[in-house]
Parts: C-alpha cells; sequence; structure tokens
C-alpha cells in the first residue's frame, strides 16, 4: 500500500514538472498515469492531503540527496552551493507542482509542513558551518545557527519570482557570484582561496600597466600584481 502511494506521488510529480499545465483536475491526472480518479482517492483522501503530499515527498528527496552528499565527503562550500542551487528551483518547481491544482498551500496545514522541512534545511545548513569552521574555512566563533538562518533567507530572497534580486540572476554565474559574496565575509584566509577557486571568481585585468607606471614609488610590484589577478574585481579596485 505505502510503494504504490509512493508510486502514484512520483507518477504524478512528474506529470506536472513536465506538463507545467495551468490547471488541472483529478480525473485528467489520474487518466494521464492510467488509473481511475476513484484509484488516487482510495490513496488519498482529499485534493489537499494529495498536494502536501506530493509537496512533502519532493522536498524529502531533495533534502535526501543534499545529506547523501555530505555523507560521501563533499566539502562546507558545495554544500552550500548545493543548498542555494537546490532551494532556487524547489521554488520554481513547487509552483508548478501546485499552481495546476487550486494553489492550496496557503491552508494551515501546508504551512505546517513547509515549516518542518525548513527546519530541516536549517540544521543542514547549521551542521554545515560548523563543519566549515572545524576545517578552518570559516571563522571561529561565528554563531552557526544565526548564519544558517541568514544564509537560508537570503536564499529564499534570491529564489522569489518577485524579488528584485531575482531579475539580476538570470544566468548560473550570476547566482554563484551573489552567493560568493555572501559567503565571504565569513571566511577565514584558507577559506576565502577554496571559495574563489570553487566559484571560479578572479580578476581580469582590463589594462596592461606600463613600464613607466612600474618604474614609479607608487607602483605595484609584479608579485603584488599576480595576487591581484587572482582577487575578485571589487576587491582589487579596493587594493587599486
Amino acid at each position: 500500500m505505502k510503494s504504490r502511494r509512493l508510486y502514484y506521488l512520483n507518477k504524478i510529480t512528474d506529470l506536472l514538472l513536465e506538463s507545467r499545465s495551468e490547471r488541472i483536475k483529478i480525473e485528467e491526472l489520474a487518466t494521464a498515469i492510467g488509473v481511475t480518479k476513484k484509484t488516487i482517492y482510495n490513496y488519498f483522501e482529499s485534493k489537499q492531503e494529495l498536494c502536501e503530499c506530493i509537496i512533502d515527498n519532493y522536498i524529502r528527496c531533495k533534502l535526501g540527496l543534499i545529506r547523501t552528499a555530505i555523507h560521501e565527503g563533499q566539502s562546507p562550500f558545495e554544500t552550500l552551493l548545493m543548498l542555494s542551487e537546490t532551494i532556487n528551483k524547489t521554488y520554481n518547481d513547487c509552483y508548478h507542482l501546485l499552481a495546476p491544482l487550486g494553489n492550496i498551500h496557503h491552508t494551515e496545514s501546508f504551512a505546517t509542513l513547509v515549516e518542518a522541512h525548513q527546519q530541516d534545511i536549517i540544521e543542514i545548513t547549521s551542521y554545515t558551518f560548523k563543519k566549515a569552521i572545524n576545517e578552518g574555512l570559516f571563522e571561529i566563533g561565528i554563531d552557526t545557527l544565526l548564519a544558517a538562518r541568514l544564509y537560508i533567507s537570503g536564499i529564499q530572497m534570491l529564489s522569489r519570482s518577485d524579488s528584485l534580486i531575482n531579475l539580476m540572476t538570470e544566468s548560473k554565474e550570476k547566482h554563484k557570484e551573489i552567493i560568493f559574496y555572501m559567503l565571504k565575509g565569513a571566511c577565514t584566509a584558507k577559506g576565502l582561496v577554496m571559495l574563489r577557486q570553487l566559484f571560479d571568481i578572479k580578476v581580469t585585468l582590463s589594462h596592461k600597466l606600463s613600464a613607466e607606471t612600474s618604474s614609479t614609488s607608487g607602483s605595484i610590484s609584479s608579485e603584488l600584481r599576480n595576487h591581484l589577478q587572482c582577487l575578485h574585481p571589487k576587491d582589487a579596485a579596493l587594493l587599486l
């Protein structure tokens, strides 16, 4: 019974994500997956329960992938990036999972469900911040629970379709750059180097320093110039 219920959940989820329908009836869902409306209601008492189970199962699967990656030795920065990308995608996917069925996610029971998963996400993020501290990537003394809440709140704001920042993140690289700025303030020197490498943040100098400039007392040494090439443009601008 339980495995069959999960089978229908996965079939319906895949169908809704693929179809991107604006509105669909339970009868149409049932027909599309090869069963009757009665069969659906044998496993789910109402459309409300069906919707909540779809979202609950979807988010559990996503969190399961993140936990597996952590268990397999994924670095803290990779986990934090994976969290941001997962949350961003989940916002978009949940809209396409719920809108066709009537946007009934505004109910109290649905809010409770989302809150429970929100706490799971914060716990994973807080654990990841602690791991980063232990590995010398983040500064000691950070309130990891507060940092986790701030990070997740920022990602959620970034993921909202009506967010001003969302309009700035049309490309994956731009999204990564914003995440970079969210994390860099907590980094140690070691952590900042690793963060830059993972996010491929670097400076491309737009001009060559002339021989005349390099010969003056205020010139930048070749060693410092090489160092600046590893910095983000805004960081380099402050030094220059």
